[in-house]
């Protein structure tokens, strides 16, 4: 069994429970500082990936079967918001990523990382330091909340 940790570093590092003595697996995509990871989460497709969610509003899916001196990620998408990605949830039923960052919400492909759709939300509302957001089991409606949401109402 596997345990993944992201850092602000932009290190992405798996450890293996059944070897505590064992170092870490480690994996970077880019050294820069806005590459620091804020989310990370096994995929609920293929328990060999890894969702990576970025500082930069950058997320990156990892295979975990690649060594890690050549990895690269498998797939890569921009939210353009230049802005952490503050929450992901994963959809399997529904084959959908939805991640919160900056101003908006947006909802992914799972599998490929395909922009499906973006929300912007309502001023008084933004993912800049902290939020989640969460979709019903069925995918027809999600639900986001923000730190600042007080001043909305």
């Amino acid at each position: 069994m596997n345990i993944a940790t992201g850092c602000l570093d932009g290190l992405l590092r798996v450890f293996d429970t059944c070897d505590p003595d064992a170092p870490s697996v480690d994996y970077r995509s880019s050294s820069s500082s806005a590459e620091g990871i804020n989310k990370v989460m096994w995929s609920l497709l293929d328990r060999h990936l890894i969702v990576v969610g970025k500082k930069s509003g950058v997320v990156e899916q990892w295979d975990m079967r690649v060594s890690n001196t050549v990895a690269k990620p498998i797939l890569t998408a921009n939210t353009g918001t230049n802005h952490s990605i503050i929450d992901m949830e994963q959809n399997a039923n529904n084959n959908l990523l939805m991640l919160a960052s900056g101003s908006a919400v947006f909802a992914y492909t799972l599998d490929s990382l395909q922009l499906v759709r973006q929300f912007e939300m309502p001023a008084a509302l933004s993912f800049k330091e902290e939020g989640g957001v969460t979709l019903r089991p069925d995918g027809a409606k999600f639900i986001a909340v923000s730190h600042d949401c007080d001043d909305a109402l």
